[in-house]
C-alpha cells in the first residue's frame, strides 16, 4: 500500500487524464478505485443501470474496498440506488402494460414480487446514506434515483386513483381496513395481540414477517384502506363493530369517524371505545412493552383475551420534519415489533395480528428536486 501511493503520488496518477473505462480490474493504485466509483455515479446518473453493475459487481475483490470500511459504505450505496433504478425500470414497463381496474392495481403491488419491492429499497438506501460517515461522493446519482423513484409513486398514485374513480371507489376481492378486526382479530383461538402501527406500509409488513422466523402459520396480505387515509380514519376504521356500521363525520371542524354509533376522533376516544366493547382489553405502547421485564409484561398481560399495542414511532418520525433523523431511526421499528411478538409469545399470546391505518412516502424537498439535472 506505501509503495503504490508512493508511486501515485510521485507519478501524480490521480491528477491524469485517464478513461476511468480503460482502467483494469487489478486497481494497483488508490485513484482506480475512486475513479471507477465516479464513472459508476455518472452511469446511475445516466440512467444506465445495468453498466453500473457491471462495475460495481466487478469490484467485489477490489484491494482498497476490501480495507477501508468508508470505500465499501461508498460502494454500497452506488449498489442500492442501481437496485433502485433497475426495480423503477421494471415497474414503468410493468404500468406501460396497462394495470386495468383497481383490483390489477393491487394485485402488481401486493405480488411476492410485487410493486412495493421499490419501496423497501428505497428505505434501506435512505437509511444506508443518513448511517454513512462521509457524504455519499455519487450525490448527483442519489438526485436522479431519488427524482426518479418520486415520479414512479406520482405516475402510480394518478393511474391507481383513477381506476379507483372508474370503479366507483370500490376495490372488489380483498380485505377491507374496516374488516380487519371481524375477520383476522376476532375469530376464538385463545388471547390476541393486535399490533395498531401508526404508518407502517407494506413492505415493512414483509420486512416483519422475514423476521418472525419460527412462526407456525404466517401471512402478509394487503388490505384496502379507509378513506380518506389519515389516522383519524383508518385507526377507527380497525375498532370492533366497524365492519358493521363505519362513516366518516366532521367533528369539531376536522373529520373523525362514527363507528356504532359513537364518535370516534381521538386515540383517547379508540381505547375508550375498545375497553367498552372488550372489557377484558389489556393497552400498551411499544416502547412500555418493549421496556417490561418478562415478569412484569406477563403480569400486565394476566388472563386477557386480547392485547392492543400501539406504535406511533413511524408517523412521529416522518411527520417531524427531521428526515435525517427520520432515515437513522425509522429502520429500528420493525425489529422492535418482531422483538415485542417474541416477548408477547413469552407470555402465552399466541396470536398476533399487526397492521396499520396508513403508509408514507417520503418526498424530495423542493430545492433538492430543481437541483437535479
Amino acid at each position: 500500500m506505501v509503495l503504490a501511493d508512493a508511486v501515485e503520488s510521485e507519478l501524480a496518477l490521480s491528477q491524469a487524464s485517464i478513461d476511468p473505462a480503460a482502467l483494469g480490474s487489478i486497481d494497483t493504485f488508490r485513484f482506480e478505485e475512486k475513479a471507477l466509483l465516479a464513472h459508476c455515479a455518472e452511469r446511475i446518473a445516466g440512467r444506465d443501470y445495468e453498466a453500473a453493475l457491471a462495475l460495481i459487481n466487478g469490484r467485489g475483490d477490489c484491494f482498497w474496498i476490501d480495507r477501508d470500511i468508508s470505500r465499501q459504505a461508498q460502494w454500497e450505496a452506488c449498489r442500492l440506488m442501481v437496485e433502485l433504478g433497475l426495480q423503477i425500470e421494471a415497474i414503468k414497463r410493468a404500468m406501460a402494460k396497462g394495470a386495468g381496474g383497481p383490483e390489477s392495481w393491487v394485485k402488481a403491488y401486493a405480488a411476492e414480487d410485487g410493486w412495493w419491492i421499490a419501496d423497501g429499497i428505497l428505505r434501506s438506501l435512505e437509511t444506508w446514506v443518513a448511517r454513512m460517515d462521509d457524504e455519499p461522493e455519487a450525490d448527483k446519482a442519489l438526485g436522479v434515483v431519488r427524482r426518479e423513484y418520486e415520479d414512479l409513486i406520482a405516475t402510480m398514485a394518478e393511474g391507481f386513483s383513477t381506476a379507483l374513480r372508474q370503479s366507483h371507489w370500490s376495490v372488489s376481492g380483498f380485505l377491507h381496513q374496516s374488516r380487519v378486526y371481524s375477520e383476522m382479530v376476532q375469530p376464538g383461538g385463545g388471547p390476541a395481540a393486535f399490533f395498531l402501527v401508526d404508518a407502517m406500509r407494506f413492505e415493512m409488513g414483509n420486512e416483519l414477517a422475514r423476521l418472525l422466523t419460527g412462526a407456525q402459520e404466517l401471512t402478509v396480505k394487503p388490505a384496502i384502506a379507509a378513506l380518506p387515509t389519515i389516522t383519524p380514519v383508518g385507526m377507527a376504521a380497525l375498532l370492533p363493530g366497524a365492519s358493521g356500521s363505519f362513516s366518516v363525520l366532521e367533528h369539531k371542524e376536522r373529520l373523525a369517524s362514527r363507528v356504532e354509533g359513537a364518535t370516534v376522533a381521538s386515540s383517547t376516544d379508540r381505547i375508550k371505545f375498545f375497553k367498552a366493547n372488550v372489557p377484558d382489553m389489556v393497552e400498551m405502547t411499544l416502547g412500555k412493552l418493549l421496556d417490561s421485564s418478562a415478569g412484569k409484561l406477563k403480569k400486565a398481560v394476566g388472563e386477557a383475551s386480547l392485547i392492543v399495542v400501539r406504535s406511533q414511532e413511524i408517523d412521529a418520525l416522518g411527520e417531524g420534519g427531521d428526515d435525517w433523523m427520520a432515515h437513522q431511526v425509522m429502520d429500528t421499528v420493525v425489529p422492535n415489533i418482531a422483538r415485542a411478538v417474541r416477548k408477547l409469545a413469552g407470555c402465552g399470546i399466541g396470536r398476533f395480528i399487526v397492521t396499520a391505518d396508513h403508509g408514507f412516502q417520503f418526498s424530495m424537498r423542493k430545492g433538492d428536486r430543481k437541483s437535479v439535472v
